[in-house]
């Protein structure tokens, strides 16, 4: 399955608002690294993502979100993952990455 972006800069909140459908992989993750990337240096804010429709996340993919990361993290910005999958959440406390992204609610 293909990953599709949706973000929206909200103004209101003053952070990026990032939906993710379908599978963050070795064949996606670039895509979606620079896309973030791109957007969150037009506008440097938090970027909230919601993974209710990511189905998979592989090594690659969690390597995006800790490019992603590096670059935010100097300029004290933060990533919120909300809505993730059970089998998703678990790979990123397995690694540890659940103490270097907020992870919300659960589906």
């Amino acid at each position: 399955m293909n990953l599709t972006i949706q973000k929206h800069y909200d103004t209101e909140t003053g952070a990026w608002r990032v939906t993710a459908k379908g599978d963050l992989d070795i064949f996606s993750s670039n895509v979606f690294r620079d896309e973030m990337l791109a957007a969150w240096s037009d506008e440097k804010s938090d970027i909230y993502i919601d993974g209710a429709d990511l189905a998979y996340i592989d090594s690659t993919g969690l390597g995006a979100f800790i490019s992603l990361y590096n670059k935010m993290k100097q300029d004290g910005n933060e990533i919120y993952l909300e809505n993730l999958k059970p089998n998703i959440q678990k790979l990123f406390v397995i690694t540890d990455l659940d103490e270097v992204f907020h992870i919300g609610a659960q589906q």
